[in-house]
């Protein structure tokens, strides 16, 4: 009657979400039953009805055996759980093993700046972007995970995910990209922009460099007259059309870098009526010293030209919502309007001071104006839009889309105890050129940590958890590897089930995620299985400080790390010193500390997963670059980096530091570190409340009233649960137990999860921790959903029976994520 392991009960264990009894679950002729949800008096009410007395009597010795059975496994698991006898008990010792603290100086003391300096040197000699044939940094990855983790093949695996993803590139054939100045008539061209960045050095001149493109833009060839338009915001815009009266029909706006999205640029200009966007570095952000421009110095020179795609949405645009594999549905990116409406070039500060210096009209406001090297200063920087001697602008813009395969190779180190728990470690590859800084920088440590963790495994250390390394492709396009990755993994990334907790087999606990295998199941539960993602995308942009991002929940946590860790560049310090010193200004860690929200791989965990998540970077000093001068352009090269970003590899190597202790811990540390850290979440919610209580434009409409007394309570009521649940004891004798409070605290910000996601952005389920469609200033709500409808409401693109809505979605869902809470 009873076949194998589908008839015993393998372990019991006091319910955990109820304290309220014994839960005990057997399997009959596999078929499983659960007496605390079985319906046993209406089952055997049935049986009585059809059953012969034969049948009953033996239904009648059935139970009485089962029940002895139960008998002699709830006394052998009693032993179990109380860790006596035996193997049993060492079985048992090791689920409720503590984190190794001598692994820690082993760790850290491996780590080597020369090392981390050679893997830069090599990854970067050729340009590696993702429009190319070839892939040069990829194959230096591969090579180098291949033999790193050549003697750990039980443990180790090596994996790829190819996507087809439409990306972006200027045509090969056909007139080049460019903008001309031409004469009154047409009849001459008095000035023609450079058409690719002249190489400066023998270190930068390398012909498979790309040519200047805003990605996903359309092609065009237009001429009109030029407006300097600042920032090309809404309100630049307003003040040019409605303050000073300057028709922009058909013109070409010269727009800065800042305040506003390359694409978004785009949309506000085709809004009022223009042709085509013009963007340029400011000097003032770029090149403060413009006679220590490169290659005399680190600052940009005029040639220098940002490069960047002009998308508007994150992922692959043909495939929202799903992974782009062979069966998913392709819409057409244009017809979406996911990219951008006019057509649109970067250009370097130097062709911009061609027009600036020729622009007539309207003097320019004085927060409006640049000083660029060489510019006539002698009269007042003018708007336009006409030029001197009527001269116009042409803009041509040849570019195409094109599907392409892209790559994300990664490494699985199974973990020990906790296999089906992973840390997720990620940096993109891909680049505009070389990339020596972005991303090349944070692939470099990347690399060397990975050493660090196949030296560890060749010592017998064994991580509780499993580590997952990871090198996005198609980052600079739209943040495409990562997304897609998280598309086609989402269920199994926030939400997996049949865990394992087996003490036949040395002590252990599984469940299915990523190709691992299940061993039998004994204690079911659903949980999320990523216990965090952990960003290094650029790893040193600079050596002034150490300035870490992460959700609210693991704050503490970095900041704790940071405080006892050395930080190379200034000596006698730890980098959370330094930190102090140079970024928090007298607020606390929780008010310093940025939540990474958009802008690199970790938004599609926390957008469409809501996984708790940290990046790490070591920056510039920012009262000199708003991040540093060479983004995105063809100079930024390994020389300029060992040069000028990081002489020595200090930062890289402090940066290396961090991203080790911090995966150390997460992977490691028997309760998760943030695991009773949650009033921080709760903290950042009271902010994100009190915008929403001082709006004017909310307290102007008394209808959402309720709505909003509705956040309240629930803001209230989870700031309550957290209280409680950071104060809790935890029974470190059960597994179980820290167990169940490691999950909880991974599922509460996955209660911000929205299955129809924002009310602007349906594919982006988080309403709290994310970037909204349009910047939040305007509205000064930081609730991202809620701020792109109160900026749409005046333009009468949304309604205050939308907004109504979305507060009560928020006042739903954040006290469902104070239920996952309760102690």
């Amino acid at each position: 009657v009873f076949k194998g392991h589908s008839w015993a009960l393998i372990y019991c264990q006091r319910c955990l979400s109820s304290r309220r009894g014994q839960v005990f679950v057997i399997g009959f002729e596999h078929k499983t039953f659960s007496a605390k949800n079985m319906r046993a008096k209406s089952y055997w009410q049935t049986q009585k009805q059809s059953c012969s007395k034969g049948r009953v009597a033996l239904i009648v010795a059935l139970c009485l055996m089962v029940g002895t059975i139960f008998l002699i496994i709830g006394f052998f698991v009693r032993r179990c759980d109380s860790g006596g006898g035996g193997g049993d008990g060492e079985a048992f010792a090791r689920l409720i093993r503590e984190a190794d603290p001598s692994i820690r100086d082993a760790a850290l003391g491996q780590l080597s700046s020369a090392r981390i300096r050679a893997h830069l040197k090599a990854i970067t000699a050729r340009p590696h972007v993702a429009t190319q044939a070839t892939d040069p940094a990829k194959d230096y990855v591969k090579s180098h995970w291949t033999k790193t983790f050549q003697a750990h093949k039980d443990r180790v695996q090596m994996v790829s995910q190819v996507y087809r993803v439409l990306l972006s590139r200027a045509k090969l054939d056909g007139e080049k990209t460019r903008f001309e100045i031409r004469s009154a008539n047409n009849s001459r061209v008095d000035f023609t922009s450079q058409t690719v960045e002249k190489p400066l050095t023998e270190h930068d001149n390398d012909t498979d460099i790309p040519s200047p493109i805003l990605a996903y833009a359309p092609s065009g060839d237009l001429t009109g007259p030029a407006v300097y338009a600042n920032y090309g915001t809404e309100a630049d815009l307003q003040h040019l059309t409605k303050n000073l009266s300057i028709s922009l029909n058909g013109s070409i706006l010269l727009t800065r870098y800042g305040r506003s999205g390359r694409g978004a640029k785009a949309v506000t200009a085709a809004k009022y009526g223009a042709a085509g966007v013009l963007i340029f570095s400011d000097p003032a952000d770029v090149a403060k010293n413009q006679s220590a421009a490169f290659p005399n110095g680190q600052w940009m020179p005029g040639t220098g030209t940002q490069k960047g795609s002009a998308m508007l949405s994150s992922g692959d645009p043909t495939t929202p919502g799903y992974p782009s594999l062979a069966t998913a549905y392709r819409y057409d990116a244009v017809a979406r309007g996911v990219c951008p409406p006019l057509p649109m070039y970067p250009i370097g500060y130097a062709d911009a001071r061609e027009i600036i210096d020729r622009l007539e009209g309207a003097q320019a406001p004085e927060d409006w104006r640049v000083r660029i090297r060489g510019m006539n200063l002698s009269r007042p920087m003018r708007l336009g839009p006409k030029m001197s001697g009527d001269q116009q602008l042409r803009l041509v813009v040849n570019q195409e889309n094109f599907m392409k395969d892209i790559e994300n190779v990664c490494v699985k180190i199974h973990g020990d105890i906790e296999p089906d728990r992973w840390v997720i470690v990620g940096n993109h590859r891909d680049a505009w050129g070389f990339g020596a800084v972005d991303p090349s920088s944070g692939t470099a440590v990347l690399m060397e940590f990975s050493e660090v963790l196949a030296n560890l495994l060749a010592t017998g250390w064994k991580p509780r958890r499993s580590i997952m390394l990871c090198t996005w492709d198609g980052e600079e396009h739209g943040l495409i590897g990562s997304w897609e990755f998280v598309e086609e993994n989402l269920m199994m990334l926030k939400d997996v089930g049949a865990i394992s907790i087996s003490l036949k087999d040395q002590g252990s606990i599984e469940s299915t995620f990523l190709q691992y295998k299940v061993y039998s199941p004994v204690y079911q539960v659903y949980s999320p299985s990523v216990v965090a993602y952990v960003n290094i995308d650029i790893a040193a942009a600079g050596n002034y400080s150490m300035r870490t991002s992460a959700m609210p929940s693991l704050r503490d946590f970095a900041k704790t790390l940071m405080d006892s860790l050395p930080e190379e560049v200034n000596p006698g310090k730890s980098m959370g010193q330094t930190w102090s010193d140079r970024w928090a200004d007298g607020k606390s860690a929780m008010d310093s500390m940025l939540t990474p929200i958009g802008g690199s791989d970790y938004a599609a965990f926390i957008e469409l997963a809501s996984i708790p998540a940290i990046d790490i970077m070591f920056r510039a000093d920012p009262k000199e670059s708003s991040l540093y001068p060479m983004y995105h352009v063809r100079y930024e090269s390994f020389y300029y980096v060992d040069t000028y970003v990081d002489p020595g590899f200090k930062a890289h190597l402090s940066s290396a530091r961090l991203l080790t202790e911090v995966v150390r811990q997460l992977t490691d540390e028997y309760l998760l570190p943030y695991a009773l850290n949650m009033s921080n979440t709760a903290l950042e919610l009271e902010k994100y409340f009190a915008s929403v209580n001082g709006s004017s434009a909310i307290g102007a409409m008394p209808e959402l009233k309720a709505a909003v007394t509705a956040l309240g309570d629930s803001v209230t009521y989870f700031q309550q649960q957290t209280t409680a649940w950071d104060r809790q004891t935890v029974d470190r004798r059960s597994p179980l137990g820290v167990r169940r409070i490691n999950d909880a605290a991974m599922r509460a910000t996955q209660s911000f999860l929205a299955s129809r996601g924002q009310p602007r952005q349906p594919y982006v389920a988080n309403l709290v921790f994310t970037s909204g469609k349009h910047p939040r200033e305007p509205s000064g709500v930081r609730f991202p959903g809620l701020s792109d409808l109160l900026t749409e409401l005046p333009l009468g693109t949304a309604t205050v029976a939308e907004i109504d809505r979305q507060l009560r979605d928020l006042a739903h869902h954040v006290r469902l994520a104070g239920k996952v809470l309760t102690v």
